[in-house]
């Protein structure tokens, strides 16, 4: 009789103990790949909170400084994640009403979050400042596509609405006063 296992006839005891070894040597490779990927895992959840907390100190810290402190703690939490719009919006306040700097970060904030009201409602309102009636119009339409019921967005486009009128009731007043030949001077 040839030499074997009671396991399995034809194969020594050795080979089966050597297989053993290989397979939990394979399974011990896995445990480690596995706890390595678990450190690399907990590792980048470590930066990215170290990241986000940074991020919300600096947007959190900026709430109630001055235009200046506000506009620097802002753009620092820009520096550390500019893929996110709130910091972008809050310093679009800091800034000059209507000024170019205020709607590019407003058009960064709308670039990163395109599906909120409030922000092209915002820029809208910062396009009125900068006498930009057609781009303001266009933003507070552009909210309401959004949120039909962005109540700020429609008050603004009849308020608009109304200036308008007024303006143009006014410039024909002017007209009719100063200009017309038939009105007696």
């Amino acid at each position: 009789m040839a030499a074997g296992s009671l396991l399995t006839p034809g194969v020594a005891n050795a080979d089966w103990s050597s297989a053993i070894n290989a397979i939990g040597k394979g399974i011990n490779g896995y445990y480690k790949i596995l706890n390595g990927l678990e450190k690399l895992k907990a590792d980048k959840m470590s930066k990215t909170y170290d990241k986000d907390f940074r991020y919300v100190e600096k947007v959190n810290a900026a709430i109630g400084k001055d235009k200046a402190e506000k506009l620097s703690l802002l753009t620092e939490a820009i520096k550390i994640d500019p893929k996110r719009y709130e910091a972008y919006y809050r310093r679009s306040f800091a800034q000059l009403w209507g000024s170019k700097e205020a709607i590019a970060d407003l058009d960064k904030a709308i670039q990163l979050k395109p599906n909120d009201a409030e922000i092209y409602y915002m820029r809208g309102l910062h396009y009125r400042m900068a006498n930009d009636n057609a781009a303001a119009l266009k933003d507070y339409k552009a909210a309401l596509k959004i949120d039909p019921k962005y109540m700020n967005a429609y008050k603004a486009l009849k308020n608009d609405s109304f200036l308008n009128t007024l303006l143009y009731i006014a410039l024909q007043i002017f007209l009719i006063v100063f200009i017309s030949p038939y009105f007696p001077k």
